[in-house]
């Protein structure tokens, strides 16, 4: 008697992401600077694989007897010196078959449906990596307003050091009178780049905070879907693995036994 099933494919297939967080947003300071803080990527655990097992291997097809005591007999691969099925041990041996059967088909449904998912989180994974280019921009507009700053801080202290060094002039003149007015014209100049700097840092902030926000859910939401990935396809490997020895099992107990062609056709006339 021959179980016709597919192979059972052990692949261990496994997948993994490198968790792409970004910091919460941009911190900018008008008298530090800014800075822009990134988390390390975390690579999400990866099961162990599972051990392929071999393709199940396929029962050779009942041979007939010429032995004449043996007439009415039919043969399983004719190498088990096991005694011949009785008509309960081949209605289970059929039940048994038919069992795997479904259960192979079943199996194979559900590592389609794996493969696919896999193909469709690596597509949105590739996705994800293009979104950084928007957060590499910002890095850099908040890199050089960061420069910006800390000329900007240079100009103020160099005014506040003449402006104190005016003050103790007490020669007074004309002079000391152009002085002033270039300290106070400075000032007003000091004050206007200072309100677009405040400006640019709010832009920046609003901008970074709502581009990380968006990546990190993003992100967060695929790493759990790999997680989940990870744990069927486990799941899905130990059960293939039970399987393929239960198949094992079903070939030494059934298929390599003889049974009576008369009980055969009894069952499967449903007595």
């Amino acid at each position: 008697m021959k179980l016709n099933v597919r192979p059972l494919r052990l692949g261990g297939v496994e997948l993994s992401l490198a968790a792409l967080a970004v910091a919460a947003a941009l911190c900018l300071l008008l008298a530090t600077g800014s800075t822009w803080a990134q988390t390390a990527a975390t690579p999400v655990a990866k099961p162990a694989p599972k051990a392929a097992a071999k393709p199940a291997a396929t029962a050779a097809p009942a041979a007939a007897v010429a032995v004449e005591s043996d007439k009415g007999l039919a043969k399983g691969s004719g190498t088990s010196r096991q005694s011949i099925l009785t008509r309960d041990e081949l209605r289970v041996c059929f039940a048994q078959e038919a069992d795997i059967r479904k259960r192979v088909e079943a199996m194979d449904a559900e590592r389609s449906k794996l493969n696919q998912e896999k193909q469709a989180i690596t597509t949105d994974q590739q996705g994800l990596q293009a979104e950084r280019a928007p957060l590499n921009e910002l890095r850099k507009q908040s890199d050089e307003f960061s420069a910006r700053l800390k000329t900007y801080a240079a100009r103020v202290d160099s005014w506040n050091q003449r402006v104190a060094a005016h003050n103790e002039d007490k020669k007074g003149g004309a002079q000391a009178e152009k002085t002033r007015v270039e300290l106070n014209k400075e000032r007003e100049e000091l004050g206007k780049e200072s309100e677009l700097l405040e400006a640019e840092k709010a832009r920046i902030n609003a901008a970074s905070t709502e581009a990380v926000r968006t990546f990190n859910a993003k992100a967060a939401a695929l790493d759990a879907r790999v997680a989940s990935w990870n744990e069927r396809n486990a799941k899905w490997n130990d059960t293939s693995v039970a399987l393929e020895a239960e198949r094992k099992g079903w070939v030494s107990s059934c298929s390599d036994r003889r049974y009576r062609e008369e009980d055969e056709a009894a069952i499967k006339a449903g007595k």
